[in-house]
């Protein structure tokens, strides 16, 4: 099993700034009650909630880069997931996907390929 560690990460004061500041700064505006992305959480919108994942990931590849987000993203998209999710200390990224998609077992293939050194784990919610 590979270890990664994220404190490196931590230690990291990132500002957004430019664009990259202004396009953090409305998926942020998002959580606020009556914003497009706070009333697509409300009604359970994956592909929305799945387009502001992806969108974050995007917007911080830009300070801690993830190698394989790109493919990911490109992956998401020839499986129909809704989206990328990544964890801001760059050690993990995750689709977003419907349960009863029926590429799954594709997916999971295609990604193994892809990324054949790298642990791969299965998380599913209720």
């Amino acid at each position: 099993m590979r270890r990664c560690s994220r404190l490196p990460f931590l230690d990291e004061q990132v500002v957004f700034t430019g664009s990259c500041g202004a396009s953090y700064g409305e998926l942020l505006q998002g959580v606020l009650p009556n914003n497009e992305y706070f009333l697509a959480t409300q009604r359970m919108d994956l592909s929305a909630i799945g387009a502001i994942a992806t969108e974050s990931a995007l917007l911080h590849q830009l300070y801690n880069c993830k190698q394989g987000l790109y493919r990911c993203i490109e992956l998401a998209h020839v499986y129909e997931a809704f989206g990328i999710i990544n964890t801001h200390s760059g050690t993990c990224l995750g689709f977003l996907l419907d349960k009863d998609m029926r590429s799954f077992a594709s997916l999971i293939k295609s990604l193994l390929e892809a990324f054949p050194d790298q642990e791969l784990s299965l998380y599913t919610t209720a």
